[in-house]
C-alpha cells in the first residue's frame, strides 16, 4: 500500500516538474539561454518565498508590540486578512 502511496506521489512531483520545466524551455528557446532561465526562475521564487515569511515575522513583531491590523497591512504590503490570518495562529 504504502509502495504505490510513495509512487503516486513521485508521479505527480514529477508531472509538476515537467510542466514547469517545459514552460521554462519554451521561454529559453526566445532567448537561447537554457540554464540561466531555470536557475534564474527559481531564484526568483526563492526570493518571494523569502519576502514573504519576512512580512509574516515583521507582521507577527508588530502585533505583538501591539500595533494595529490596519497600520501592520499598510506597512508591510499583507492585506488585512493575512494580518489577521498571521494573528489568529499566533501563539502568545
Amino acid at each position: 500500500m504504502l509502495k504505490h502511496i510513495h509512487q503516486r506521489d513521485m508521479l505527480k512531483l514529477w508531472k509538476e516538474f515537467l510542466i514547469k520545466f517545459k514552460h521554462v524551455l519554451i521561454l529559453d528557446k526566445e532567448k537561447g539561454n537554457i540554464m540561466r532561465t531555470i536557475a534564474a526562475k527559481y531564484i526568483d521564487e526563492g526570493i518571494a518565498k523569502g519576502r514573504a515569511e519576512a512580512a509574516q515575522e515583521l507582521t507577527r513583531n508588530l502585533l505583538k508590540a501591539g500595533f494595529s491590523v490596519e497600520f501592520i497591512s499598510e506597512t508591510t504590503g499583507l492585506s488585512k486578512e493575512e494580518v489577521v490570518n498571521v494573528k489568529n495562529n499566533m501563539d502568545y
